[in-house]
């Protein structure tokens, strides 16, 4: 896992997280020349991710409250667990966790999201270990194992075919200590594979600092295929009838629809269509 020592540095006058609108210096720097493409994706998404929430830190708190007692069913320890957030992407659910007392440490691929996310804890004064690391490669890139590994918000298909994925759930395995258990949620896509639908429902959010439209749009493969691109678009209501694009991020996905068995603990929900599984223990 790489860190940092050096205390997070405050954005500057382009960039203004929490309700940031604008593309700042540091995505801009750290997303040219990038050829990962999940790494592009969520270099570019890291500055407005929060406009996907209609109060970003209200979700903040309200989903470490239902992953807490989430955690403490599934891995009911006398001592408070280690958590690892291997797609923290800028805290949602870490900073969470950290706030209730939890000890957590937080990965993600995109750079640019691992210093947003520090800055957040730094506003927040919470103690969380941040650094960067690929899913596909965790067990060497973070040298250490965790009581619970975390991966929420729809991460894990962002993987971009069967074998990334087979890598990364082999990599998450070997990060979690015996009887250690991985959490993870995704949308339900045998719904979306059955609907095909070209765009997302547009979600209307007042926020303080005015209204804006959150929608994607998606363009499939041919038939038994999956997603090929995901446009992610935030526009705001800058005048009656008058629409302003913030920003817009596409993803390319694998081409063929499969899945990775795995033996379940359990299922829940976790609010609009994402659901909760732990889809991994470590018995050995």
């Amino acid at each position: 896992m790489t860190t940092t020592t050096r205390a997070p540095t405050r954005p500057g006058a382009r960039t203004r997280w929490l309700f940031a609108t604008t593309t700042s210096e540091v995505t801009l720097s750290c997303a040219h020349g990038v050829t990962d493409p999940i790494q592009y994706f969520y270099d570019r998404l890291a500055d407005d991710y929060h406009l996907l929430f209609t109060d970003w830190p209200e979700a903040v708190r309200w989903q470490a409250s239902v992953l807490d007692r989430l955690i403490r069913r599934e891995q009911p320890l006398e001592q408070w667990p280690a958590i690892l957030d291997c797609a923290c992407g800028i805290g949602t659910q870490a900073l969470g966790l950290a706030l209730l007392g939890h000890s957590v440490h937080g990965t993600d691929i995109s750079p640019v999201a691992v210093e947003r996310a520090r800055y957040e804890a730094a506003q927040l004064g919470v103690a969380v270990i941040f650094g960067v690391a690929d899913m596909r490669t965790l067990d060497r890139d973070v040298g250490r194992v965790f009581d619970v590994v975390l991966a929420f918000d729809n991460s894990l298909p962002h993987l971009l075919g069967p074998a990334d994925m087979q890598l990364a759930a082999h990599a998450i395995r070997r990060t979690l200590c015996p009887g250690g258990v991985f959490l993870a949620s995704t949308r339900d896509y045998d719904a979306q594979l059955a609907q095909r639908p070209h765009v997302e429902v547009p979600r209307v959010i007042d926020g303080p600092d005015g209204r804006r439209i959150v929608f994607q749009v998606w363009d499939w493969g041919g038939r038994g295929e999956c997603v090929q691109c995901i446009s992610l678009f935030w526009c705001r209501l800058v005048a009656p009838g008058e629409l302003c694009t913030l920003r817009d991020s596409i993803v390319p996905r694998a081409g063929r629809s499969s899945r990775t068995s795995c033996n379940a603990k359990g299922s829940g929900r976790l609010g609009g269509t994402n659901r909760w599984t732990a889809v991994i223990t470590n018995p050995s």
